[in-house]
């Protein structure tokens, strides 16, 4: 799911993802860290019903990368990991969640 920290609240509140959507995306090779986590490139993606149980396999299967088997549907993002087993779980994003939202307030 998606995710966006409601400063009033202070807590997740949970956000629609593009229309269309079917699902998330992601290069499992992170393009960056910090000291905490891994980020990686990601996006909301659209799956045509025929192609739901292999979708992901058969260009790879193929060595085929240039036909699409799924079509974006939102803007390009990242996804983040926490580095280490502490830093997994609720707390740990809420509290990161709110400090990107104070800053992007701020900015």
């Amino acid at each position: 799911g998606k995710y966006v920290h409601n400063c009033s609240t202070k807590k997740l509140a949970k956000v629609s993802l593009a229309e269309a959507t079917t699902g998330l995306a992601f290069i499992p090779n992170p393009f960056a860290e910090g000291a905490e986590r891994f980020v990686y490139r990601c996006t909301e993606i659209y799956v045509p019903p025929e192609k739901y149980k292999s979708w992901w396999l058969e260009p790879w299967e193929r060595n085929e990368f240039t036909s699409a088997r799924a079509l974006r549907t939102g803007l390009r993002m990242v996804c983040k990991e926490a580095k280490a087993e502490e830093n997994m779980g609720l707390p740990f994003h809420e509290r990161f969640a709110r400090i990107q939202a104070d800053a992007a307030a701020l900015a």
